[in-house]
């Protein structure tokens, strides 16, 4: 009988083709160019919907899921790659991925500390969506981008997604990068042909990762994971140039009231628009961080359905990654990655021992450590390409796919 290891590295060979497509993904000869929704940064959440094709996106009928509900908590698995170039500083630290994903479970579970600051007319309509995140792992990826071209999103779907993406339907995965412009992310809804693709996920501005003070308190994430599990602005649609098409749009939710556009920075007081008053304190608005405040029933509903229905795998995969609270959950960080001669694997639990299989799936070598860091250097005089590193932490097996330079 094969090991849980062996089982789980097959399934991720069957995704993997010859070295020279290998290659191909790489540098980017994809022929897809997916669009997405994109947050900037001069007006801190303004997203390009010209970018963003939505036609095949079907929003799920709720009427009767509020009602419905179950109260079972959901729990998704959420990997961060943080990408930089071989000259940068880290770009974030580890406790800055901790603490956004602590972050994103107090706003998900509606436990935050802003709750009194709800305009009354609304505070009986924040909800708890029900959803926690529990961090399977980190990865560092030192990637020696073409002069320019990181600036381009083009260049971060064809050329980083596709060679860092853990499996996009067993984990969110969240790209942590220094963005162009004055973008600060995006997101993709759940719709063909990006869901499941090694496109899905989010993309995410170093600089709005966690609390780094003022107005940035990590709650960029939970805008642009409302947009992955489902929901749009809460004013609706916009036009070809990027600008609201007002009231005769609507974002489709039900309790959320039918609003003209985006608010920005921090709003006070009753706001009006469309002969209702707005919503302004809405993740799924532009306002700063210390004034988005919650997400409403129906959002809510919105959101448990396309996980349930379109993104269930997320959930069938925490009972592996989510088996304790992000406080005690087995972490790992392997970096830097693409490496030339040698790679470091650290972690919160002494590894146990480490596995090195090729692309072919052909077991090169295996050692038993029993350290929390470990610098991994055998690998030195094997060829350049794709390997996979079996990590065995306590009862639990990882793999972590690595392309040495």
């Amino acid at each position: 009988m094969k090991k849980k290891h062996d089982l789980q590295l097959n399934r991720w060979l069957n995704k993997i083709t010859m070295p020279n497509q290998i290659i191909v993904a790489l540098f980017g000869l994809v022929t897809i160019l997916p669009t997405f929704l994109v947050a900037q940064k001069e007006s801190l959440r303004e997203c390009g919907f010209e970018h963003f094709d939505y036609a095949t996106y079907q929003m799920p009928d709720v009427s009767n899921e509020v009602i419905t509900r179950t109260n079972d908590i959901y729990e998704i698995p959420i990997v961060f790659h943080i990408i930089k170039k071989m000259e940068e500083d880290d770009l974030v630290s580890k406790d800055e991925v901790i603490e956004q994903v602590e972050i994103l479970n107090e706003d998900f579970r509606f436990t935050h500390d802003d709750i009194a600051a709800i305009p009354y007319e609304f505070q009986h309509l924040g909800a708890d969506v029900g959803i926690e995140f529990c961090l399977a792992g980190v990865t560092w990826d030192v990637l020696n981008y073409p002069e320019g071209q990181e600036k381009r999103i083009d260049y971060i779907e064809l050329d980083i997604k596709p060679f860092t993406a853990w499996d996009t339907k067993l984990y969110l995965n969240v790209w942590v990068i220094d963005l162009p412009g004055n973008y600060i992310g995006y997101s993709h809804l759940p719709a063909e042909p990006i869901l499941h693709s090694n496109a899905d996920g989010i993309v995410l501005d170093y600089k709005y990762l966690g609390r780094k003070g003022g107005d940035i308190r990590g709650r960029t994430l939970v805008h642009e994971i409302g947009h992955y599990l489902g929901l749009y602005h809460i004013w609706g649609e916009n036009n070809d140039e990027g600008e609201p098409l007002g009231c005769s749009s609507d974002d489709g939710i039900a309790d959320t009231p039918n609003q003209e556009g985006p608010y920005y920075g921090c709003p006070t007081g009753r706001k009006f628009s469309c002969n209702s008053s707005d919503m302004y304190v809405n993740y799924m608005d532009y306002v700063n961080d210390p004034c988005l405040l919650m997400f409403t029933p129906m959002q809510v509903a919105v959101m448990r359905s396309n996980l349930e229905k379109l993104r269930s795998d997320l959930i069938n995969n925490a009972e592996d990654n989510c088996e304790t609270k992000i406080q005690s959950n087995v972490l790992y960080f392997v970096y830097p990655n693409p490496f030339l001669d040698n790679f470091t694997i650290e972690t919160r639990s002494d590894v146990d021992d480490y596995t090195i299989y090729d692309a072919y799936g052909n077991k090169l070598l295996r050692n038993s450590s029993f350290a929390k860091k470990i610098v991994v250097d055998e690998l030195a005089h094997y060829p350049a390409g794709m390997y996979f590193v079996v990590l065995q932490i306590g009862s639990t097996d990882r793999i972590v796919k690595l392309v040495k330079l």
